[in-house]
Order: structure tokens, then sequence, then C-alpha cells
């Protein structure tokens, strides 16, 4: 398990506690608690992913939301994990931005 806590000191200040865990069954979860400056709410964002089908794609499924019940964001996707062959990501989401399904690859040629 790991914790962090940033600080930041600009004008208005903003604070940020998360904590970050591995699961035996291989599940990353991802925590945090965030002030949202000059109001008197709180963002919590929940991060989950996990290896799928015998590693051979990565699952996330985020969701951001304030202490006043408001949605603010909501991801779910999906990459593959293929050694030598391109890396494709089809991603479906509220709030992250402003294409609500969006499909990207990406390949890196040589080493």
């Amino acid at each position: 398990t790991n914790i962090t806590c940033d600080l930041d000191l600009s004008n208005p200040l903003k604070v940020s506690v998360g904590t970050t865990r591995k699961f035996q069954s291989r599940t990353v979860v991802t925590t945090k608690v965030s002030t949202i400056p000059k109001t008197n709410t709180l963002s919590l964002s929940l991060i989950s992913q996990r290896a799928l089908f015998e590693n051979n794609l990565l699952g996330t499924c985020a969701l951001g939301m304030g202490t006043d019940l408001a949605i603010h964001y909501y991801l779910l996707s999906c990459t593959t994990l293929w050694e030598d062959y391109p890396q494709i990501t089809a991603k479906v989401n509220l709030g992250v931005d402003s294409h609500p399904v969006k499909l990207s690859v990406k390949h890196q040629f040589g080493s």
C-alpha cells in the first residue's frame, strides 16, 4: 500500500491525500480525496485496474465525484497488452473529454 499527500501552495491552496493498493487478485485500486479551491466541497476519485484474459487486456474503471454527490467523470477503458503488436485502447467516458467514445492505436517502431 502506498500513501501520498500533495500540498499545492499556490493561491488558492489545494490539498490531496491518496492511497494505491495492489491486491492478490492483481487488481490495483487507487483512491484520492482532494480539496476543490474556492468551494466547500471535496472531490473523490476511485480508479481500479486489472489485467484480464491471461494478461492480454488491461481494464480500467475510474469514477470522480464530489461530496455534493455530483459525478464529475466516469471512464471505462480496455487496452491490449500484446507484445510486438500495436497497443489498442478503447475508452468510453462521461466528463473526461468532449468525445464519449475514443479508439486509439499506438505502436513503437524499432528498439
